[in-house]
């Protein structure tokens, strides 16, 4: 069974470590063979700016660090950061997600993944631009049971989201289950994308 035509950005929201990452490794697999699809974050701006700060001040780490204990000392910056830009202009991370993914979707990509969906005014420009084009907007939100939010900013951003809105589709895995979350990316293309 094919993949459908129509263009559909995806975003996908849950707490930190939640396993947001892993669903969109699933999608991006069981995608490739037939639709060119591409994953997104808007904290990639952020980083891009934390890192330009690092290397002002010849500050030797990377922001895209991987490792537990290097993101966990990274994380309450990115949040101060963001906090103090979102202040400025609430808009502006999904504002620079939404030109790239424009620009992108209008040239060569069929599914847009955005793996850090937080915010209500991100789940809102991301609907927007959808409908601007006639493209689908489908939000995912991911659960890890036992997963708390990283600090209170992340619990208040979700939350409410959900006051405002309803994911079009949940998944509840457990802790480490990667073949769970796997098992759920499939369930979402027969789903929602078949």
């Amino acid at each position: 069974m094919k993949i459908q035509q129509k263009k559909t950005i995806i975003g996908v929201s849950g707490y930190a470590q939640a396993g947001k990452d892993t669903f969109a490794d699933g999608l991006t697999e069981l995608l490739q063979s037939e639709v060119n699809s591409c994953r997104y974050k808007m904290a990639e701006t952020l980083r891009e700016a934390l890192g330009a700060a690092f290397a002002s001040l010849r500050i030797e780490r990377s922001v895209w660090t991987e490792e537990p204990d290097q993101k966990k000392v990274l994380r309450p910056l990115m949040v101060e950061l963001g906090k103090y830009a979102r202040a400025y202009d609430e808009d502006v991370f999904v504002n620079r997600a939404c030109d790239i993914i424009e620009e992108e979707m209008m040239t060569y990509i069929q599914v847009a993944i955005v793996t850090d969906l937080r915010y209500r005014n991100e789940y809102l420009c991301l609907q927007a631009l959808a409908a601007k084009h006639g493209w689908n907007f489908q939000w995912v939100h991911i659960v890890r049971v036992g997963n708390l939010a990283a600090n209170e900013e992340e619990a208040g951003s979700l939350a409410l989201m959900h006051e405002s809105a309803v994911p079009d589709a949940t998944y509840i895995v457990g802790n480490g289950d990667f073949p769970a979350m796997k098992r759920c990316a499939k369930d979402y293309v027969d789903t929602f994308l078949r």
